[in-house]
């Protein structure tokens, strides 16, 4: 039986004490209480102190979700810093000049003086901010993240810059967050960054946090009477008509999801589900409410775009699935590239393992710095049973232990590896064998200027046949070739 586990203490283990400050003999004592006080709310020897909640002075909702989110979630008192923005209440985004004075500046002296910069790995941020950090160069060109994305980053982004668009080291990584920041603690994935929102009803007073989401809050698990968790995937095709893109994202959650022990429901109707994946423009309408977790996953440019004031866009989209049950969304402000789009097997596979909501969101995001948020409570999570030693040994199911897997996130059982660099065809796109997937732009000539996206395409389009360019082994090179290509972009083979 499955249960919800609404907020998950970090492990003692891996608490690292601070210098004597006004906080050690509460800290000390913590240490020695069982786990399960840890998370008790209301406690001030037990809080949590992994996480910050960041509010906006003198709004009213922005406080009231910031200081009812803090009591959910059992943290200390110091864990909500309100920050003085001189950008318009409701603006969409914020400069980066903004950005780093009103935001990242304040988040670092208050992590500081707190004596938690060792402690804090998760930022929760609210209605009250901006969606969008916008950033531009001297030459006036201009690029947008989501601030979410931007403070996943911080002070970890190279010139100074708000964001950067770079791997995401934590990409499909099993360990739980807190052990990944130990091992790597200059990882460019700093915080895992969720969002705190909801609008409120007619009549409702915006001094309090609005019902839908303190019922979204409050969520408690399924019923005891229900089966296995199911997964509706809620696409705006059938599975027969889906592009290859769609295809291939959404084929291992059919595939891996049932080894956990649950269930893929993919175009049929059932009266309840867990959780939803959603492909392309998939309307809510179509589907059932949501019971038990009420995870929403997003896939392929489904998305409500954040730009030029349509903020309005992604706040009713938002209602809309917390008043339908939803408690985990993980979405994309702007149609994202195929290289950017979340996989949502991965985030699942994370839940099915016991990971929280956020390290969910975060082990499917292939790239950092883009558009994608993750809405809801991050610290919510299964709490499974333990798993069988061949879901940990063998992450992909194909048979091959991980540490002899040489495609360790897709299942090739045949490891074929026609290059011999060791790794396996599946997951390397990288066909110039430079260290990195990439794209040319268009451009072909000089051979040696091309990237791999222009070299497989003209692989497909011309010939001769390349086995280094099939990439799936089905003995040609084609469009399903190029879409592996594209997902991969951006980052080195076999991540």
């Amino acid at each position: 039986m499955l249960r919800l586990r609404p907020n998950r203490p970090m492990p003692i283990t891996k608490r690292r004490l601070r210098p004597p400050g006004a906080r050690l003999i509460n800290r000390l004592v913590a240490a020695l209480l069982p786990l399960g006080i840890l998370a008790t709310a209301g406690c001030p020897l037990g809080a949590r102190d992994d996480v910050l909640v960041l509010a906006r002075r003198g709004d009213a909702s922005s406080n009231a979700v910031a200081r009812h989110y803090a009591d959910h979630a059992g943290l200390a008192a110091e864990s909500v810093l309100k920050l003085t923005l001189t950008i318009p209440l409701g603006a969409t985004s914020i400069d980066a000049e903004a950005f780093h004075t009103e935001i990242a500046e304040p988040i670092e002296r208050h992590l500081v003086l707190t004596e938690s910069r060792e402690d804090v790995n998760r930022l929760v941020t609210t209605r009250g901010l901006p969606l969008v950090v916008e950033d531009c160069d001297d030459s006036g060109r201009c690029e947008t993240a989501s601030l979410d994305a931007a403070l996943a980053q911080l002070g970890r982004t190279p010139d100074g810059r708000a964001f950067a668009r770079v791997p995401n080291p934590y990409f499909g990584d099993p360990r739980p967050f807190e052990d990944f920041t130990e091992d790597e603690p200059d990882a460019a994935l700093r915080f895992l960054v969720s969002r705190v929102t909801a609008s409120h009803a007619e009549g409702e007073s915006p001094s309090s946090p609005p019902a839908r989401l303190r019922k979204a809050l409050d969520r408690p698990a399924r019923p005891e009477q229900a089966e296995a968790p199911t997964w509706q995937i809620a696409a705006a095709q059938p599975a027969a008509h889906r592009s290859p893109a769609t295809r291939l994202l959404l084929g291992p959650v059919a595939e891996r999801l049932p080894e956990f022990g649950h269930r893929v429901c993919d175009g049929c109707d059932v009266a309840t589900v867990t959780g939803l994946v959603l492909a392309q423009a998939t309307s809510l309408d179509r589907v059932p409410g949501l019971e038990g977790p009420g995870v929403i996953t997003s896939v392929v440019a489904h998305s409500p775009s954040a730009r030029k004031g349509r903020t309005s866009a992604f706040r009713r989209a938002v209602d809309r699935w917390l008043d339908r049950g939803a408690t985990a969304i993980s979405l994309h402000l702007a149609d994202p590239t195929l290289a950017d789009v979340a996989r949502p097997a991965l985030q699942l596979e994370a839940w099915a393992r016991g990971r929280t909501a956020a390290e969910a969101h975060f082990q499917g995001l292939p790239l950092l710095g883009g558009s994608q948020v993750f809405v809801g409570d991050g610290l919510r999570a299964l709490d499974v049973p333990d798993l069988p030693a061949a879901l940990v040994e063998d992450r992909d199911g194909d048979g091959i232990a991980n540490r002899s897997d040489n495609c360790p996130r897709d299942p090739n059982p045949d490891q074929r590896d026609t290059n011999g660099d060791g790794v396996g065809n599946l997951c390397d796109a990288d066909v110039d064998d430079d260290g990195d997937v990439d794209s040319s732009g268009g451009r072909i000539y000089p051979v040696d200027a091309r990237g791999d996206l222009e070299a497989v395409t003209l692989t497909a389009r011309n010939g001769p046949y390349d086995p280094d360019h099939d990439l799936d082994g089905d003995g040609r090179v084609d469009e399903a070739d190029l879409i592996r290509v594209q997902l991969a972009l951006s980052r080195p083979p076999g991540r």
